[in-house]
């Protein structure tokens, strides 16, 4: 359903910057007579960014320190960094971290002498990929990564003596979707859908985040 909804989004968001482009084209037309035909550059482009979403999870029992196993969703913060070459295929370094209780909404109910697991995930993955630019304001890329991840099952119960932390490491496949939408020379928008299935479990995220190009 999330991925419907992105590229729902994606489709809308094309549309309105697809008549942007035409009032731009309009006008590059009556000044295109005198201007100037310039060399592109033949290097590729840098870019880094930064982007939130909604992280769906599921731990299998061995993996949680209670062995209740988990199926839940956090926010996610992830950084990335990337070169993409003239031939359109481009690198990229994600940097991700995704907590089930990033605002220790798990902490507030402990006080009242409940038991709660908290799960997190952090992923560091090369990404490969290839872009489709579909028009001036929107481009499509599928990426394939290969990811370190680390998972952290932690129980917080009243006293902190009782705290149990449990962290299992490996490495592992994702997917990626990216849907770039660049509004200007330097800034792109993008929204994304990432699934990957690990030794633990599963994960579904979504993300919307903002790219410097240089």
């Amino acid at each position: 359903m999330n991925f419907f909804r992105i590229v729902l989004a994606s489709l809308a968001l094309s549309g309105a910057f697809s008549v942007h482009a035409i009032e731009e084209k309009s006008s590059d037309t009556v000044e295109k007579k005198s201007t100037p035909v310039v060399s592109v550059k033949q290097r590729g482009d840098f870019y880094a960014g930064f982007s939130l979403g909604n992280g769906n999870f599921e731990v299998a029992p061995e993996y949680t320190v209670n062995n209740s196993g988990v199926d839940s969703s956090g926010l996610i913060f992830e950084g990335l960094f990337g070169y993409r070459w003239k031939s359109k295929f481009f690198v990229e370094g994600h940097l991700s971290v995704v907590s089930d209780d990033v605002f220790l909404v798990d902490e507030l109910f402990s006080i009242f002498g409940g038991e709660n697991v908290d799960t997190s995930i952090t992923t560091t993955t090369i990404y490969g990929g290839y872009t489709f630019d579909i028009n001036k304001h929107f481009r499509i890329s599928p990426m394939l990564g290969y990811t370190r991840w680390e998972l952290e099952s932690k129980v917080d119960v009243e006293n902190p003596r009782a705290d149990q932390v449990v962290k299992t490491k490996g490495n592992d496949l994702k997917y990626r979707l990216n849907f770039d939408f660049p509004v200007g020379k330097l800034v792109v928008l993008n929204l994304a859908y990432e699934r990957a299935s690990y030794n633990f479990g599963k994960t579904d995220n979504t993300y919307f985040g903002i790219k410097f190009e240089w």
